[in-house]
């Protein structure tokens, strides 16, 4: 047991002898335990101490942290939860940062396989590179501002697989297939040098790949009818609604269509090669349809979608419907009389602002982009017999 010496006990009920009690029971198993002079007290086959931290006594053990990280990006700040089963050790991950961050991460776990279970999209991926060593398991996490991972371990260790990534550009992804094969996924052209569980060192070299293609220009935008904007309006680039002279514009509210063709290379279109949609900014909801095929909501940083399944070589069609808040519209509206107002509400004030509507500040909305499209390629490795 750790802690001070307990003096009463807890609740009311005949409390003046349960204190009294707890002060006996307590007097036994303390005995001349301070917790200045004298920190432990041996009692029976169990010991008391009091006034040295429990991270001293766990180390005394050989029982580390259950959770640790370190990392070169500036400021950053992870927070975890780890939930136990009879078979599993389940950590959940989460970035308090703002920014991307990249970290070493250490759990209390032994001979299991990492995977990591992504919240967003609910894939789950087995760890090709970790390391692990006596009762910790090793490796790196890296994580979008504020986003999380959960981090499960479930499965024995297969005997293959990387333990470090020793050079190349971190712009990788490295999963373990179910022929115990490794999927290696870049970004960037340049040689990967890994090291397996045996101490082998095995690279692969990828060439130079494209650079992104941006999608600037004019885009069209609908809007719904009924709501003060016109039907259809185009933007020579990516800007703020607010930043639109049209008052229509400015002030609304609800969901608007980005429409946009865009052209894909012949060459870019492989079995190896991956496409992935990067929106940029977005305020603040982003639902993404390519050539007719749905492809998910994103409604947080970084807002980004693998379109793979979906394009082609030659003309593409894109389509982004984008939300917003409704705080513009009750700005413009309280600048109308009463019978031209689109909305009617009892709320006579912005809560974040606290202040009148007429007073609150319009909030970016809409594609503000840069848009661009990243290529990516896949090779499968084989680890050294």
């Amino acid at each position: 047991m750790v802690g001070p010496k307990p003096k009463r006990s807890n609740g009311l009920n005949n409390y003046l002898w349960r204190d009294e009690e707890i002060r006996r029971l307590a007097d036994q198993l303390w005995g001349a335990c301070d917790g200045v002079q004298v920190k432990e007290n041996e009692y029976g086959k169990g010991k008391i101490v009091w006034g040295r931290p429990l991270c001293e006594l766990m180390m005394e053990r050989g029982i580390g942290p259950d959770f640790t990280f370190t990392s070169d990006t500036k400021n950053c700040d992870l927070d975890f939860i780890h939930r136990k089963t009879k078979n599993e050790d389940i950590y959940f991950i989460y970035n308090k940062t703002a920014e991307w961050i990249e970290a070493d991460c250490a759990f209390r776990v032994s001979n299991k396989m990492p995977e990591l279970w992504d919240p967003d999209t609910g894939s789950i991926r087995k760890m090709a590179v970790f390391e692990n060593e006596k009762a910790i398991t090793k490796l790196t996490l890296q994580l979008p501002p504020s986003g999380s991972i959960f981090v499960v371990f479930r499965e024995e260790t297969y005997r293959d697989h990387f333990t470090a990534f020793e050079s190349g550009p971190k712009t990788y992804q490295a999963q373990l297939e179910e022929n115990k094969q490794i999927e290696l996924r870049v970004c960037e052209g340049g040689e990967y040098i890994f090291a397996d569980s045996k101490g082998n060192g095995q690279g692969c070299t990828f060439t130079a790949l494209p650079d992104p293609i941006e999608l600037d220009g004019p885009w069209t935008v609908t809007f719904p009818t009924g709501w003060g904007a016109p039907p259809e309006a185009v933007f020579p680039e990516l800007v703020s609604w607010t930043d639109r002279e049209e008052e229509g514009i400015k002030y609304f509210s609800g969901i608007a269509a980005y429409h946009k063709e865009f052209y894909i290379p012949e060459q870019w279109i492989a079995p190896d090669r991956q496409l992935e949609l990067d929106l940029g900014a977005v305020k603040d909801i982003a639902d993404i349809n390519v050539n007719g095929q749905p492809l998910g909501i994103l409604w947080k940083p970084p807002f980004r979608v693998d379109i793979t399944s979906a394009v082609k070589a030659g003309k593409n069609e894109l389509l982004i419907e984008i939300a917003n808040q409704w705080s513009n519209r009750l700005v413009g509206d309280s600048q109308l009389p009463e019978e031209k107002r689109y909305t009617h509400t009892n709320i006579t004030y912005s809560i974040m602002y606290k202040r009148t509507w007429e007073k609150t500040p319009l909030q970016e909305s809409g594609l503000l982009g840069p848009v661009r499209i990243h290529p990516a390629r896949t090779i499968l490795l084989n680890i050294s017999e």
